[in-house]
């Protein structure tokens, strides 16, 4: 979410911004402060600091994202989570999590052109 800097009224928020653009190498002061939210209370969090009427957007894959904004999503405080796939795994069930149940053919694609990889122990040189 975002929200221009002259209706932000608690001036801390001001203040941090400033010192976290500061601390940064390439970014650059902008007539809106942004937050991304990875939670319903981060989200409450940036509403209160935000102030009034915030701009209130969602992204459902990276694709969505515009170069500016992409630019200022990945960052030192980017919060990754890995995706690790095991033999064990039931694939279909982790694709139901990670991708939601409304993208059938995303997950049939995905499906339909996996590979899974066997761990090999490495051949013995000498033969």
């Amino acid at each position: 979410m975002r929200n221009r800097r002259t209706k932000i009224k608690d001036k801390n928020v001001l203040v941090a911004e400033d010192e976290r653009i500061a601390r940064q190498k390439d970014a650059k002061k902008s007539d809106f402060i942004v937050r991304y939210c990875y939670s319903d209370e981060e989200r409450q969090n940036a509403i209160r600091d935000l102030g009034p009427d915030p701009e209130i957007t969602r992204f459902k894959g990276l694709g969505e994202i515009s170069p500016e904004e992409f630019a200022g999503f990945i960052g030192p405080d980017i919060r990754l989570e890995q995706v690790t796939l095991h033999k064990t795994d039931q694939v279909q069930k982790l694709l139901e999590y990670y991708m939601g149940k409304n993208t059938m053919e995303r997950q049939n694609f995905i499906i339909d052109n996996l590979v899974i990889e066997e761990d090999r122990p490495e051949e013995e040189q000498n033969e």
